[in-house]
């Protein structure tokens, strides 16, 4: 009996801990005494390029995207690893937005008080959706601290550079003291497409011109689900076509040199992770390529299967790929696919297409 009583007790403490802090983190009442608001700190994400998409263009996070927060819980001399099971929800997805509630800080606009006993885990992810049934796609556990997406469609939201930050563990206002650090990493790739030529097309002292106009994506999977325990995508789904550049009159592609990367930038696209199957058809993921060549006066074209071209071709999480189409005049004719570069994304890998 005494041990039941014990057991009793027990769950009767953390229910009116659960009761008091569900009570105090709602409005501006400061819990036990202290008054010291929840902030976070100076946000970063590894990233490239590209502003008029959205995309974070340095280690800088934009101080006018605002993000969402979660926070959980635990008793004193509990940690997160050990005891995340007993987790109280803290901050249950709360919009963080910078110099809008308190002058130079990330904040929420319900102040939320440091406890003065136990500690706070935190998770987040970017940007924050203005719209409620983006933001229904996302779901948190307070007591497995798993962040889901479901059914992410990156074909419909491609101006959403989509981040989830690294977990910050049992912290508290002395380990915190100048914020909550929130590291966003990217969960989508990235594929940029840039165009040149090897050499001057000059032949018999005439010189012509190739003129690109439409690159495309087949077949690849715009849909799919996201864990951030697994921190992986599953159920990729909806195999659509991506247009990345066109131009009916085309677009000049100049010299390209490998030493200063002078190639014209053709388009860029979020994509989601995935791995590419090879196929006889077109019935995987391919590329395709029209270009208007001024010598003969006629319209070229290709479609390059991915995995045929490149042996274990896929896209990978917070992966930067830039595909080079490169044309050589004379003989042999053909566009090659160079070794895709990485910025400030993770290497995604070393690969060489030729195509004959």
């Amino acid at each position: 009996m005494t041990s039941r009583l014990a057991n009793i007790l027990k769950a009767a403490t953390i229910a009116l801990m659960a009761m008091a802090l569900g009570a105090c983190v709602n409005n501006t009442t400061e819990p036990f005494g202290q008054s010291q608001v929840v902030g976070f700190d100076a946000v970063v994400a590894p990233t490239a390029a590209d502003q008029s998409r959205a995309i974070i263009s340095d280690l800088n996070y934009p101080e006018t995207q605002p993000f969402m927060a979660y926070a959980s819980w635990l008793g004193e001399g509990k940690n997160w690893d050990d005891n995340k099971a007993e987790a109280v929800a803290f901050i249950g997805g709360n919009k963080v937005e910078y110099d809008t509630y308190l002058a130079g800080k990330w904040t929420t606009q319900t102040p939320y008080y440091w406890p003065t006993m136990g500690s706070l885990t935190f998770w987040a992810y970017a940007p924050y959706m203005e719209s409620a049934t983006l933001r229904s796609k996302f779901a948190f556990s307070h007591t497995t601290g798993d962040l889901t997406i479901t059914d992410w469609d990156v074909a419909a939201q491609q101006d959403v550079d989509l981040m989830v930050a690294d977990v910050q563990k049992n912290l508290t206002s002395d380990i915190a003291a100048s914020g909550v650090p929130v590291a966003f990493r990217h969960k989508l790739a990235l594929v940029s497409f840039k165009a040149g030529l090897i050499q001057d097309y000059v032949l018999g002292g005439t010189t012509y011109h190739l003129y690109l106009q439409r690159v495309e994506l087949h077949m690849v999977k715009t849909k799919g689900n996201y864990s951030s325990l697994a921190d992986q995508w599953s159920g990729q789904s909806e195999e659509e076509s991506v247009v990345i550049y066109q131009n009916t009159s085309g677009s000049e592609a100049n010299g390209y040199d490998v030493t200063t990367d002078i190639s014209a930038n053709v388009g860029q696209v979020l994509v989601m992770p995935q791995v590419h199957l090879a196929a006889a058809d077109l019935s995987q993921a391919y590329v395709h390529v029209e270009w208007y060549d001024s010598k003969d006066g006629t319209t070229g074209s290709k479609n390059v299967n991915l995995r045929n071209a490149i042996t274990d071709s896929h896209w990978a999480i917070n992966n930067h790929y830039t595909y080079l189409l490169l044309w050589e005049r004379g003989e042999p004719k053909y566009i090659e696919f160079t070794t895709p570069s990485v910025d400030a994304w993770a290497n995604g890998g070393s690969y060489t297409i030729t195509i004959n």
